[in-house]
């Protein structure tokens, strides 16, 4: 039988400096898509932090039929996979969708 620790283990103590570098360089709340000194629009992918050679993971619910039927179409489509074909699948539909978004922003 294992005995349980009277106290929680000591938890490192933050410097609050580091703590306010950390919150600073959290991403942007929604509504602050405008720059703060001009009217032109704030790209978070423009950031010169931003890497192309860094990958996010993004788990997508789609229903099962449509499950099945990606799977089938990678798995008869040479050199494909069904990573490959969502992403080709997306990256138009987006492009297209944040030029309406970045036109609607810049009018305001």
């Amino acid at each position: 039988m294992t005995m349980q620790k009277k106290k929680p283990a000591n938890r490192k103590k933050i410097d609050p400096a580091t703590a306010e570098n950390f919150l600073a360089g959290a991403d942007y709340a929604p509504d602050e898509n405008r720059k703060a000194d001009s009217q032109e629009v704030f790209l978070p992918w423009e950031s010169p932090s931003v890497r192309e050679d860094v990958t996010k993971v993004f788990n997508l619910r789609i229903p099962e039929p449509l499950y099945l039927k990606l799977k089938f179409l990678a798995e008869n489509t040479p050199k494909t996979s069904m990573h490959k074909v969502c992403l080709d699948s997306i990256e138009g539909v987006v492009e297209h969708e944040l030029k309406a978004v970045i036109a609607k922003l810049s009018e305001k």
